[in-house]
């Protein structure tokens, strides 16, 4: 496909054709540093795509942007600013909104992530109905598609309400799940045994107690005890064990998901597929940041669904989430995502 990149930035242009020469499904047809300079190229009719960065447009409000977008009839990335994140676009289905990348820290490896990520963002078979992109918006690298990728465990991390929502969520899920699932749930001691006989009675995944130096397995759930963080440590190659300590709380808590997500973002790096459930307080904003900021993939509970909308606002706030999805979708999406 022969794409155009257009951005104020010579650095930015240059990495973009770099990404783009990764990915044979690219022809590189130049870049751009205005919008005259594309009305231009689309003029010559020598591209079909575009990725372009909003503040080519100015102080342009979103909908005129999208406007001129249509115009030029291209399918179209286009780059929006970190602080954008909750606004809501509304475009055609042609037009892709992504949080613009950090491209001048990125690794090759990552580079060609972004490759992979910018054909299926173009390629996408959508009707042509409007679509309304909010919270929801791809963020930064860390978004890639599960088509391209794998990931090797769920961590799952939740405070208030924990109990009944883990369970509506577990339901849905069957003991063929391809990968363990490690949780974090604030909790006292005298319950945490209790949690998991109710649990074994009321889902078909087993679920016990995590241990120092076991292997997770896959279709399993394994719940930090009471009193003592969970981690995921290496085993020297690609595989790794759950370990418990008892350092100082994190958070004011013990055991604390942002403990097990810094983990899973340290071993795991991109297999990582973190969820944030109910909770108060803001345990586990910052794992889910940095298992972003690994590769990983991280989801937060939708407001309307949460008992406290705590944690996963936290997490959203802080740029964390890349994805907001309601409790009764959650289990769904998580077979989609792993399967």
């Amino acid at each position: 496909m022969k794409t155009l990149v257009a951005d104020f930035s010579a650095v930015v242009r240059s990495i973009e054709k770099e990404i783009l020469a990764l990915n044979p499904f690219f022809e590189y047809a130049g870049s751009v540093s205005s919008i005259e300079e594309i009305k231009e190229k689309v003029s010559q009719k020598n591209c079909e795509a575009l990725i372009v960065d909003a503040a080519l447009f100015g102080e342009a409000e979103v909908d005129s942007i999208f406007g001129e977008l249509r115009q030029l009839g291209l399918k179209t990335i286009l780059f929006v600013k970190n602080s954008s994140k909750n606004h809501f676009f509304i475009g055609a289905s042609r037009i892709k909104v992504m949080e613009k990348p950090a491209f001048t820290s990125a690794g090759q490896d990552m580079l060609r992530e972004y490759a992979l990520l910018f054909e299926e963002m173009l390629e996408d078979k959508k009707d042509g109905r409007e679509t309304i992109y909010d919270g929801n918006l791809p963020s930064s690298a860390n978004c890639f598609s599960s088509k391209k990728r794998r990931f090797d465990a769920v961590f799952i991390g939740v405070s208030t309400g924990g109990p009944a929502t883990i369970q509506k969520l577990l339901a849905g899920l069957n003991p063929d799940f391809p990968v363990p699932i490690l949780i974090t749930q604030h909790i006292d001691s005298v319950f945490d045994k209790s949690l998991i006989d109710w649990l074994n009675s009321n889902i078909s995944l087993p679920v016990q107690l995590a241990c120092s130096g076991v292997v997770p397995e896959k279709g399993k759930v394994y719940f930090a005890p009471a009193d003592f963080h969970l981690v995921v440590k290496s085993d020297g190659g690609n595989g790794f064990f759950m370990e418990l300590n008892r350092d100082a709380p994190v958070n004011f808590v013990r055991p604390s998901v942002d403990k097990l997500f810094f983990s899973a973002a340290k071993v795991l790096k991109k297999r990582a597929l973190a969820v944030l459930l109910t909770g108060m307080g803001n345990d586990g904003a910052k794992g889910c940041v940095e298992i972003k900021q690994a590769g990983g993939y991280t989801i937060t509970e939708a407001e309307n669904s949460c008992v406290i909308y705590g944690m996963p606002k936290a997490a959203f706030d802080a740029g964390g989430s890349v994805e907001v999805v309601e409790l009764e979708n959650m289990a769904d999406r998580l077979l989609e995502l792993v399967s």
